[in-house]
């Protein structure tokens, strides 16, 4: 049997993050276990899957998130809430960072349009 490893270039490449990140984070004790074995760092796939599979969210999480935008009932709790979902945490903060922003645009335009609208009745008020 063959255990596969990832170097650190292959493990940013992966992860789509710098090699710096992951020196920063290996300092800090964050992230995937790692081997050092004559000055190379390298990274075992099982450790890296164990890790990824730690920082996704439960199938739960989605179920719940997933009713709440829809506005249906989420209904009650699932044996199978427990389980992964696949989407990664950084996934979920994306998708999260991307409403805000559309909320905070929507709030704008309606704030807009109620400035509008207060002007209007003051001229319409003005001409009667």
């Amino acid at each position: 049997m063959e255990i596969a490893h990832f170097n650190q270039r292959q493990l940013a490449a992966r992860w789509d993050i710098s090699e710096a990140t992951l020196e920063r984070w290996r300092s800090k004790g964050i992230g995937s276990k790692y081997l050092k074995i004559c000055g190379r760092v390298l990274y075992r796939l099982v450790d890296i899957e164990a890790y990824e599979e730690r920082c996704s969210v439960s199938a739960g999480f989605v179920r719940v998130h997933d009713a709440a935008w829809s506005g249906e009932p989420a209904g009650a709790a699932a044996n199978s809430d427990r389980d992964s979902s696949g989407v990664s945490l950084a996934d979920v903060a994306e998708v999260s960072a991307e409403n805000a922003r559309i909320c905070r645009t929507w709030r704008e335009q309606a704030l807009g349009w109620r400035e509008f609208y207060r002007g209007l009745q003051k001229a319409t008020a003005k001409n009667e």
